[in-house]
């Protein structure tokens, strides 16, 4: 997960495996089906490329929060 600049919206970043096909609906739909209704993302974005990742293979949340804060009053961590 990586936080956005407005704190109310939930959205998720996701990258799909090759050959994967699905919409942001049926992803957000399944989400209802077994999560608690303050879990379910409002908004899923999908990127073309890998994310980020450092020498140990973990993602940079940073890097990725650093082109949805830019331009924003505040920023996380």
């Amino acid at each position: 997960m990586v936080g956005w600049s407005d704190p109310s919206s939930k959205r998720r970043l996701l990258v799909l495996k090759p050959g994967l096909v699905v919409t942001g609906e049926e992803l957000i739909s399944r989400c209802r089906q077994s999560l608690a209704n303050y879990k379910v993302p409002r908004h899923v974005e999908f990127s073309e490329t890998d994310l980020p990742k450092s020498g140990s293979g973990k993602v940079l949340k940073r890097v990725l929060r650093q082109q949805f804060w830019a331009g924003a009053e505040r920023s996380v961590g």
